[in-house]
């Protein structure tokens, strides 16, 4: 049995893996350091009394060569730390990570079946905008491990960005830049349903076509087989329209004529599947 976490920057899910199917799924308010991840999780082990073998966490952020250390996560306080020998010595397991992109991405092909082979990218809009790579099932062995097309700069912006970046696209493309819209315009409405309620609002127009943008400059730039989307501030938008404003942004024929372009399921159990797979 493997522990399999997605240690996400709003919520931390944990489920316990049996090579077969996956079981006692739980959320909770994110573990934001080292100390509060590993209590998370030797908690949840001891409630559910469970006898696993490993551990594996999917991090939003990146990692060294080695997969063992964080050397940064912008929206929780991981970074900095040989992660994987910390929580070795906490829970007296071992322990594997991987970025929380590339978990999503692995859950997603599994449960979709598709993207096995080919060159496929994901893109992910949540708390931020996390992407991930994969030739053949598995991540491109970059020097990370991660896509970062959230940290990709955007000319004629220049707003901070917790990765101590300025002009990030996920400034603009994020569940963050939806709460910046909603107090600024729509003070005290629930963000869920805000673009549905008010799609023709600049402010909202702007976030759908900088996100069609940032998703075509990744095809166009990869020229990948499929595009998988997903993410909790992305659900926010029409399906058919956004594929649409997609296809329109990029090159032709190709990838504008060629790519699949397939929506996560949005279960929320995917990210801990794809650390499980790891």
């Amino acid at each position: 049995m493997r522990i399999g976490v997605d240690a996400g920057g709003t919520w931390l899910r944990l489920g316990a893996w049996d090579g077969r199917e996956l079981t006692c799924f739980e959320r909770m308010d994110a573990a934001r350091t080292p100390a509060e991840l590993a209590g998370a999780i030797k908690d949840y082990i001891l409630r559910r009394g469970l006898r696993p073998d490993s551990v594996a966490v999917g991090v939003p952020g990146t990692l060294d060569e080695t997969r063992r250390a964080v050397l940064n996560t912008p929206n929780l306080d991981l970074g900095g730390t040989s992660l994987a020998d910390y929580l070795e010595a906490e829970l007296s397991l071992p322990a594997a990570l991987d970025n929380d992109v590339n978990a999503m991405l692995r859950g997603d092909i599994a449960v979709l079946r598709r993207g096995e082979r080919g060159l496929a990218l994901g893109l992910y809009v949540g708390t931020g905008l996390g992407g991930a790579i994969f030739l053949d099932g598995r991540p491109l062995p970059t020097k990370s491990g991660v896509c970062e097309p959230g940290h990709m700069p955007i000319p004629g912006r220049s707003d901070p960005c917790p990765c101590g970046g300025t002009g990030c696209a996920e400034n603009y493309v994020s569940g963050r830049r939806l709460v910046a819209i909603r107090d600024e315009f729509f003070p005290g409405e629930d963000v869920g349903g805000l673009y549905a309620r008010h799609a023709e609002h600049p402010a909202l127009a702007r976030f759908f076509d900088d996100t069609a943008c940032v998703a075509a400059a990744a095809a166009t730039l990869l020229g990948p087989d499929l595009l998988v989307l997903g993410g909790g501030a992305l659900a926010e938008l029409p399906r058919e329209e956004l594929a649409a404003a997609i296809r329109a942004k990029c090159m032709r024929p190709a990838p504008a004529e060629t790519l699949e372009i397939a929506f996560s399921g949005g279960e929320p159990w995917l990210g801990v599947l794809g650390a499980a797979l790891m």
